[in-house]
């Protein structure tokens, strides 16, 4: 018998089901007094997920203010905007609702908080990254991005525009919200897409040279 010896590192809390937000809002106190909530012009409005996340966290008496200028394939200049605003609410956590983008975004909204050094968003690529001092929490909308689990942001390079990875620990949420309500609001062709993501991404770790059997 061949011996299987596995390791792997899987830090997000997932908390799962229908009315997840509300019925758990006490996790975002633990988080911190001030939020700054990361989001796009209207999945999280259409979902309903926004109207939960304001609910939860004014059930547990947390601040919040809301940042809704993320765009498809997110910008750096926009999450380092979004940062810098955040910084001066006093922001002790930041909240992304969405699919994949928002929540990338949230990622490096996060990144940029926890490295008050940097001072232009392309620092994000450029500069060593260290301490992780402000949470990511997440609630996604879609089913395809996995962002919520990963440990990678996908952003867009606005010095260039070409899409480029970041990743380590500091792009790992604390925790994941996943009510799969939220995706009734998804247009058929996203909701087509974000499957064929999903997929994709699953045969191309089936087939990758470096994967191990988990």
């Amino acid at each position: 018998m061949m011996n299987i010896d596995i390791s792997s590192y899987m830090p997000t809390r997932l908390i799962c089901g229908a009315g997840c937000v509300r019925k758990n809002a006490d996790v975002f106190k633990k988080l911190g007094k001030k939020a700054v909530i990361v989001t796009g012009a209207s999945s999280a409005v259409r979902s309903g997920a926004l109207s939960d996340a304001v609910s939860a966290l004014a059930d547990c008496g947390t601040e919040y203010i809301i940042y809704d200028k993320i765009t498809q394939n997110p910008f750096t200049a926009s999450c380092f905007e979004c940062a810098e605003l955040a910084r001066s609410f006093g922001a002790e956590f930041v909240l992304g609702i969405g699919g994949g983008s928002p929540m990338d975004a949230a990622k490096a909204v996060s990144v940029y908080l926890n490295n008050p050094e940097f001072k232009v968003p392309s620092d994000i690529f450029d500069k060593q990254r260290g301490r992780i001092k402000y949470p990511v929490a997440l609630i996604g909308v879609s089913a395809g991005t996995g962002s919520e689990v990963t440990a990678v942001s996908v952003l867009t390079d606005s010095r260039d525009g070409r899409k480029k990875s970041v990743r380590g620990d500091d792009c790992c949420a604390a925790v994941s919200f996943c009510d799969f309500g939220y995706t009734r609001s998804l247009p058929l062709g996203f909701t087509v897409s974000t499957a064929l993501d999903a997929f994709a991404h699953a045969t191309e770790s089936y087939f990758a040279s470096t994967s191990n059997h988990l």
